[in-house]
């Protein structure tokens, strides 16, 4: 009997042992209890709307566990990879800037270049109409016909070329090719004077321009030269009678048959 009463005892003190133990626990999960609901409380307070699930708790801790299983195949997180990636950022804006900054500076030569095309392009054309008219007026003093100045191509000038098109007194159109070797002399100093009258130059040294002319349009050619004298020197090598008889002073060059020498002389002409 006291063998058992002592077997008793000794039970009593482990179940009393058991309840201390159990009110721990009790009194450990009522705390955890209450921290969970005041959590959960703030939960609810963040979110606006209420968040419906149809899932099981079955399937919640499912998801959780496939989704713990994933985070591990990830490997070991990178501890660096926020400050690496506002590293990364920085320089991309960086590039980012200098690229737009480019872009501008490009866009602004290329503005550039098409104000010099356009300058260039007014500039040419200036001349080209200036010249163009000269040519008119002397053509049609030397030759009595009339002329003028064709570009391949008006709205891009420097892709093609120019031609002279006239018209000799009682002639057909026709280009410089098809002409005779007078009118393309006339031709030819007609686009000469014409240049000069634009951008007169202070001297002009012609040679022999009037060997294929007859001699009214050697005379024609000896006045022109003679009003441009008004601002202009010129020195012209001729034969022709009109064109000496036009000069402020003649220089004759000879070949002396004896010893191959040359002798110049000079004879100031006088009205």
């Amino acid at each position: 009997m006291q063998n058992a009463a002592d077997e008793a005892q000794l039970k009593i003190g482990q179940l009393q042992g058991e309840v201390e133990r159990c009110n721990v626990q009790i009194s450990a999960f009522d705390t955890k209890s209450a921290e969970l609901s005041e959590e959960i409380a703030t939960l609810k307070g963040s979110v606006e709307d209420e968040v419906e699930c149809d899932l099981s708790l079955d399937d919640i801790l499912d998801k959780i566990i496939t989704t713990e299983r994933a985070i591990k195949r990830l490997g070991n997180v990178n501890q660096q990879a926020i400050e690496q990636y506002d590293e990364l950022e920085k320089k991309t804006a960086e590039k980012t800037e200098k690229k737009n900054t480019l872009s501008r500076e490009r866009e602004a030569i290329l503005a550039k270049i098409e104000g010099f095309k356009q300058m260039k392009h007014d500039a040419f054309m200036t001349a080209y109409n200036a010249i163009n008219e000269n040519f008119k007026k002397i053509y049609r003093l030397l030759n009595d016909g009339s002329g003028q100045l064709v570009l391949d191509d008006y709205e891009d000038p420097f892709t093609g070329g120019m031609t002279f098109e006239v018209s000799p007194k009682g002639k057909e159109v026709h280009r410089l090719k098809m002409m005779s070797g007078g009118e393309k002399s006339l031709t030819t100093l007609s686009f000469i004077f014409a240049i000069q009258q634009h951008m007169p130059a202070p001297f002009y040294a012609l040679d022999e321009v009037d060997s294929n002319l007859d001699g009214v349009n050697v005379e024609r050619l000896s006045q022109m030269v003679r009003e441009i004298c008004e601002n202009s020197q010129f020195i012209i090598v001729s034969h022709r009678k009109p064109m000496i008889e036009a000069a402020d002073r003649m220089m004759g060059v000879t070949v002396r048959p004896g010893d191959k020498s040359t002798l110049v002389t000079g004879v100031k002409m006088v009205e």
